[in-house]
């Protein structure tokens, strides 16, 4: 005997089709439906795992499945369905199961783009939490849509709190490292929104503005200064990020208007990537770096222009850490480019290098 609550849910198209070549069997219900339940897979799979398959009909089946479950105790005798574990059995009546497959489910959905599965589970689900990794992942798809849909959503939830006792929205968790992700990825745009939408609330401050000035959008940061965001006294813009994503424009920029409190490491991430252009300059108009840390990044990334520079304008000629990586990194071509250019001076530093070309020929 099939279970009153199973009867309910429509079988499988492909057991119909299987059974039509056997009509005695296919004008059966009991046997279509049996047959259905061996076949159907939806009793198996969490509906957050089911989002990753963009397929609408799939989670409707996985819902009114859940609902029939729920209304079954497995009291009746026909319920010996319902005795073996699913996780239909928790979707509609464990609310902590309910609310992680919401949120699980809305990530996936976010991550594909699915805007239309986006909204399937709004419908269904309420009283939940879109959690920050959501916003996060259509902040880094640029997917302004999603997050339209999500600020519209929590306008509801806000009214719902105010006039009513029971709430049938949805929470939004913003901030995190929405407005990074987005910079990170190329989003400017977003992050505008996220900043004039979503301004006040808690994120990742520094990694969001690492991004925009190691991005060298210099259009975007004067922006945000526009609207007050030094007022904040949010996490300010460095030189150490404008040398490290080469970007001399963003770093004289910088210089002319103030923010020279963070350039301890700016010739030594300019060497380390490989920037003579800003290791000159930095060394023309502000030298307060370590020119030997420099010289070492250099030579241990095998930025030979820059480990020449530094030694022909007698800068960083302590760094032995640097020689011994570059040996026995067999990258020869810099270690007989410094020894050759400081042998008058050092010849400590040769033997160094001997021991270095020793142990790479034993």
């Amino acid at each position: 005997m099939v279970p009153q609550a199973a009867a309910n849910v429509p079988p499988l198209a492909s057991a119909v089709v299987a059974l039509r070549s056997n009509p005695s069997l296919g004008a059966l219900p009991h046997v279509v439906s049996s047959v259905s339940q061996c076949l159907d897979y939806s009793v198996e799979i969490s509906l957050a795992c089911a989002c990753a398959f963009s397929s609408l009909r799939l989670l409707r089946r996985i819902w009114d499945g859940s609902k029939k479950y729920a209304a079954s105790n497995g009291s009746a005798p026909g319920d010996r369905r319902y005795l073996y574990w699913s996780p239909l059995h928790f979707l509609q009546t464990d609310c902590h199961y309910h609310r992680a497959q919401f949120s699980r489910g809305v990530v996936e959905a976010v991550r594909r783009g699915d805007l239309d599965m986006i909204r399937w589970l709004f419908a269904h689900f309420s009283g939940c939490v879109v959690a920050v990794q959501a916003v996060e992942a259509a902040a880094a798809s640029g997917d302004l849509r999603t997050l339209e849909f999500f600020l519209d959503n929590e306008r509801a939830f806000q009214d719902a709190q105010d006039g009513a006792e029971t709430n049938d929205s949805n929470e939004v968790q913003w901030g995190g490292a929405d407005m990074a992700a987005a910079v990170e990825k190329g989003h400017a745009d977003v992050a505008r929104w996220l900043f004039e939408q979503k301004g006040d609330v808690e994120r990742d401050w520094g990694r969001f503005m690492a991004a925009v000035v190691r991005g060298g959008n210099l259009e975007l940061l004067q922006w945000l200064l526009d609207r007050g965001y030094v007022e904040r006294q949010l996490a300010p813009p460095t030189m150490d990020d404008a040398a490290w994503g080469g970007h001399l424009d963003m770093l004289q920029w910088l210089y002319h208007h103030g923010y020279v409190h963070h350039t301890s490491f700016a010739l030594e991430h300019a060497a380390r990537n490989g920037y003579l252009e800003i290791v000159e300059w930095l060394v023309r108009y502000h030298p307060v770096g370590n020119t030997s840390r420099g010289l070492d990044a250099a030579a241990r990334e095998n930025h030979l222009h820059v480990v020449r520079w530094l030694l022909e304008h007698n800068l960083g000629r302590g760094a032995r850490s640097g020689m011994h990586q570059a040996a026995t990194s067999r990258l020869l071509n810099i270690c007989t480019s410094r020894v050759s250019m400081v042998l008058p001076v050092f010849r400590a530093e040769l033997c160094f290098v001997r021991r270095g070309g020793a142990f790479l020929m034993s």
